[in-house]
């Protein structure tokens, strides 16, 4: 007896399509985690608005995802914003 799989849901389609693109979102912004490290590394002690640092690290990437980034890197202790006074400086 021979069987054949049904073809795939759209429903499922729709969540491996937005999988894929949440783990693309995910690299990029592990890219821009890593740009922004090298850089604020290579300047020891210094501080940045977050408008300088993002346009000095951007390469491209869309504003979501630097955000995300700079969030990420700031819960994790990496960087310290100050979103009052909008400056960032690297806790290394």
């Amino acid at each position: 007896m021979m069987t054949t799989a049904a073809p795939p849901s759209p429903e499922a389609a729709t969540r491996d399509g937005a999988q894929a693109a949440s783990a693309d979102f995910a690299e990029k912004v592990r890219e821009a985690e890593a740009a922004i490290r090298a850089y604020v590394g290579e300047r020891p002690g210094r501080q940045w608005t977050l408008r300088e640092l993002r346009e000095a690290t951007t390469e491209g990437r869309s504003s979501s995802v630097m955000t995300t980034a700079l969030f990420n890197m700031d819960d994790r202790g990496e960087l310290v914003v100050d979103y009052v006074a909008s400056t960032v400086t690297a806790n290394v």
